[in-house]
């Protein structure tokens, strides 16, 4: 990461010792506030927030997709469409099909699933 981001982060966000609060920050540094393809922007200059976040850019099966996404503010938009129609046909389970997990990581007890 960035050194300059991480000393400005250790500002947000303290030692959990010497502060009771849960400080946040947004994961775009850059244009917190519009929806664009700044975010691939600033992994390129290692101001990820998230390891794993930052991680895709040193990845060989991401980096192509994350460069992509930078450069081409029409190509993130485009992206980003074809990704929430593929959400919209998902087909969601109910009633005996389905179940609402009390922890998303598990089925719940007593569960066939």
């Amino acid at each position: 990461m960035d050194p300059t981001l991480v000393a400005s982060l250790k500002n947000v966000c303290p030692a959990p010792s010497s502060s009771s609060t849960n400080p946040t920050v947004f994961l775009d540094q850059n244009t917190t506030i519009a929806f664009d393809n700044s975010y691939y922007q600033q992994l390129q200059l290692k101001h990820g927030i998230l390891q794993i976040d930052q991680e895709l850019t040193a990845a060989g099966s991401t980096k192509g997709i994350v460069t992509s996404l930078a450069s081409s503010g029409i190509t993130f938009s485009k992206s980003f469409a074809g990704a929430i129609i593929k959400m919209g046909n998902i087909q969601v389970l109910t009633g005996k099909n389905g179940e609402i997990r009390t922890n998303c990581r598990v089925v719940n007890p007593g569960s066939s699933k």
